[in-house]
């Protein structure tokens, strides 16, 4: 039987008319055996506020003999944090995120000898976030936030840009009109200038006619 399992045993004669009493030697017993029965998980259905910590319990009445392993999955991934085993009970703490609402956690209890193997799941947990639809509702109204003010900036920098591009256009057109100007009236005083240099030229000839 199970319970006997890691027991010492051994015999003793004695004859009390002879005052004889003897122990033979002790044997140990090694019982091979798996549990009767699946793991079970204390609570089906979680609900929790949003990162908080969760511990979910899984046990056995008995973990056999060679004793069995714990493994924790979670949406059927194996979890590598958080596990814990203390003799028949077996538990997984995690950090309720927004991403683990409606996530789908399970230990297994599993045992290898050369009589046999034991391999069993129990039923899973649902971790449920509380007041989700509001949690949703703000991370919306947040990124909505975000996003309205991001334009608003980009928007801003956008009529910025503008303004100093039609500052500097304006600037632009006003130094190659200052510089056309400019040129014109050089143009136009070395214009008078010829002028006035053509006709002191012709007075002098009229005044000393060349022979």
């Amino acid at each position: 039987e199970p319970d006997l399992n890691n027991k010492v045993c051994h015999c003793v004669a004695r004859n009390y008319f002879l005052h004889y009493e003897a122990a033979s030697n002790a044997v140990s017993l090694s019982v091979y055996y798996f549990p009767d029965e699946r793991p079970r998980i204390d609570n089906t259905l979680i609900t929790v506020d949003q990162n908080t910590p969760v511990t979910i319990r899984c046990y056995l009445s008995t973990r056999g003999n060679p004793p069995v392993a714990w493994l924790w999955y979670c949406d059927d991934k194996l979890q590598s944090k958080g596990v814990g085993s203390t003799g028949t009970l077996s538990t997984l703490m995690v950090i309720a995120k927004l991403k683990d609402h409606n996530a789908a956690c399970h230990c297994r209890a599993k045992s290898d000898s050369q009589w046999g193997s034991y391999d069993k799941n129990s039923s899973k947990a649902i971790i449920n976030i509380k007041n989700l639809d509001l949690i949703t509702t703000k991370s919306s109204a947040i990124t909505a936030d975000v996003f309205g003010a991001v334009t608003g900036i980009v928007v801003l920098l956008i009529i910025m840009a503008g303004i100093v591009v039609v500052f500097h256009h304006r600037k632009i057109t006003d130094m190659s009109n200052q510089f056309l100007t400019t040129r014109r009236d050089n143009d136009m005083s070395s214009s008078v200038g010829q002028d006035n240099l053509n006709y002191r030229t012709l007075k002098e000839e009229q005044a000393h006619p060349t022979e």
